[in-house]
């Protein structure tokens, strides 16, 4: 079994999206937030006035080529697909240079988020979070947009899109989980791991990591060891990315020994 949880159909994602606007109850278990609140590093600007800057900065950093499968477009149509809906919702603005303390909850029951009608954080140049950035839900999630660099200990993502158009250096792993939102990179990943399950993750520049993506692997139960999996037994069976996390913040080892 790949996935344990509930996919929504598109209806209710704007559904639920809308609630958290108003008054979204606690549906997760509660997580770590930022030790210093994520809005008081920054300011809120209207999704309509946003977006042109944020594909501007897409179009000075991306060039066109089509020999090396790099498109403008792929990063900057993600931005629209998020802010078009809301032209009128909220983008938070943060300086080039902003550090933030603990970690970054991307996912619309972030208590940093509830009635704030944030769908998106624009960092107008590097971004460094000293814990981890996490995205549990697969539907969605506010976009992390950084026009430089970022800098995270580990990075999970489902269904929230992440594009950073400098390199993206983890400490740890990053993680891309199913099939709604995308990862954008323009320049290096170097990372422990680069984990893709049924995910769109893409690299403009070079990859330091060990590289797992799940269309190219057959037999998982050879390279991780037998706790990340629902059916160990099983050699089709595809790891589990809650199990995999747990054991990364408990730091234990995820790779079988050679």
């Amino acid at each position: 079994m790949r996935y344990r949880r509930c996919i929504l159909p598109r209806s209710l994602r704007v559904l639920f999206l809308l609630l958290q606007w108003v008054t979204l109850p606690v549906i997760c278990q509660a997580q770590k937030e930022p030790a210093d609140s994520i809005l008081d590093l920054g300011s809120l600007h209207k999704a309509k006035d946003a977006k042109g800057p944020m594909e501007s900065r897409v179009a000075a950093a991306i060039a066109l080529n089509r020999e090396t499968f790099s498109y403008p477009a792929m990063f900057s149509d993600y931005i629209g697909y998020q802010l078009d809906d809301y032209p009128d919702a909220n983008v938070l603005v943060l300086p080039a240079g902003t550090k933030i303390k603990g970690n970054l909850q991307l996912d619309w029951d972030a208590d940093w988020l509830r009635g704030k009608r944030i769908v998106a954080i624009d960092c107008q140049g590097d971004l460094s979070v000293d814990g981890n950035i996490v995205n549990d839900m697969l539907e969605g999630g506010p976009l992390l947009f950084v026009g430089g660099s970022l800098k995270v200990h580990n990075l999970k993502k489902g269904g929230a899109s992440i594009i950073i158009l400098g390199d993206l250096k983890a400490d740890g792993w990053v993680i891309g989980e199913y099939n709604d939102g995308v990862m954008r990179i323009g320049g290096d990943l170097e990372a422990k791991a680069f984990l893709l399950l049924d995910h769109d993750g893409f690299v403009r520049g070079e990859t330091r990591a060990r590289e797992l993506n799940g269309e190219e692997i057959s037999n998982w139960q050879k390279i991780l060891v037998a706790e990340v999996f629902d059916q160990p037994e099983d050699s089709d069976s595809w790891p589990d990315v809650e199990r995999i996390w747990a054991r990364l913040i408990e730091d234990l080892a995820v790779f079988r020994k050679p």
